[in-house]
């Protein structure tokens, strides 16, 4: 769950929020600053900030994130970013996960974590318990992820009851189209035309509004170490198991989805601000380089979505 403290039940549905992540910022991921991983001994096996810490020690990383937190992200940034008309930004979410799979369902933790107390149940106390404890000092909206669910599937869940939680509830989607063999072979009009199909699958029939909490300008899998340090991309046919599509038209991509979200949803969230290689997903430097809209509601391609 995210808690955004600057909007209130009051303006979650009337003000449209267009938003940029800050993303490699406060949590390390490679794709996003892969000098700092270039620079450590490659024999170390490290792949994300978890290992950094865990091969290193708290000092030696401590020691190497130190000057990345004092430049990376700079007034300078927020100023670029306020004056592009982005309204607000989102700061503090990242991925730190382990590499390789979840291991909760293997082994001996399948006799803990599938015992018979948990049986035909699905644990969504959880969810209205956490919802509790956030409503009981503050009455910001609190925004949960949709599991990668259709967003529909949370209705019923944190509803009216929970005192009145539907009122005050983003469901949080992320829209990407580079993540398997069949998306990153696929044509530009068939991205811009997916984008407007697959829209009633996430914004429509939510009892709750419904936040793009990421989305970007990539048609690839192209950004060096996107599928994790060290693995290849789906697009070049490096990554493990995938078909050659070739070696590794933004704005019109980039409008189709600002239409679409714009129209069908309550807000979106662009990730990311900025990367070292990775210019599609480099709003600054999509900006820099005329490719992403300015203002953010001027249209080149006219009104794709309406």
């Amino acid at each position: 769950m995210y808690i955004f403290s600057s909007i209130t039940r009051q303006n979650v549905n009337v003000w449209k929020t267009r938003e940029l992540n800050i993303g490699g910022w406060l949590v390390l991921e490679p794709w996003i600053t892969p000098s700092i991983f270039h620079n450590i001994n490659q024999s170390l096996g490290i792949v994300d900030e978890f290992t950094l810490t865990k091969k290193l020690g708290t000092d030696a990383a401590f020691a190497i994130q130190q000057p990345h937190w004092d430049t990376w992200c700079t007034y300078i940034d927020f100023q670029k970013i306020a004056d592009a008309g982005f309204n607000m930004s989102q700061n503090g979410f990242d991925n730190s996960g382990h590499k390789t799979t979840a291991q909760w369902q293997q082994g001996d933790l399948a006799a803990q974590t599938l015992a018979a107390q948990y049986q035909d149940v699905v644990l969504i106390q959880f969810y209205s318990d956490g919802f509790g404890q956030v409503r009981a000092v503050s009455d910001t909206p609190v925004i949960p992820h949709d599991a990668f669910e259709a967003p529909s599937a949370w209705n019923g869940v944190l509803s009216a009851s929970d005192n009145g939680a539907q009122n005050s509830i983003v469901v949080h989607h992320h829209e990407y189209q580079v993540f398997t063999d069949a998306l990153v072979a696929m044509q530009s009009w068939k991205h811009r035309q997916l984008v407007r199909n697959n829209a009633p699958n996430y914004a429509s029939g939510s009892d709750k509004w419904v936040l793009v909490g990421e989305w970007n300008a990539v048609m690839t899998d192209c950004a060096p170490t996107l599928d994790c340090y060290g693995v290849g991309a789906r697009y070049d046919g490096t990554f493990p198991a995938s078909t050659y599509v070739r070696s590794c038209a933004g704005r019109h991509a980039l409008e189709a989805q600002f239409s679409t979200f714009e129209s069908q949803t309550q807000r979106w969230v662009f990730w990311n601000f900025k990367t070292e290689t990775a210019h599609e997903w480099d709003a600054l430097a999509l900006l820099n380089n005329g490719v992403f809209p300015q203002p953010l509601i001027s249209r080149e391609f006219g009104i794709i979505c309406a």
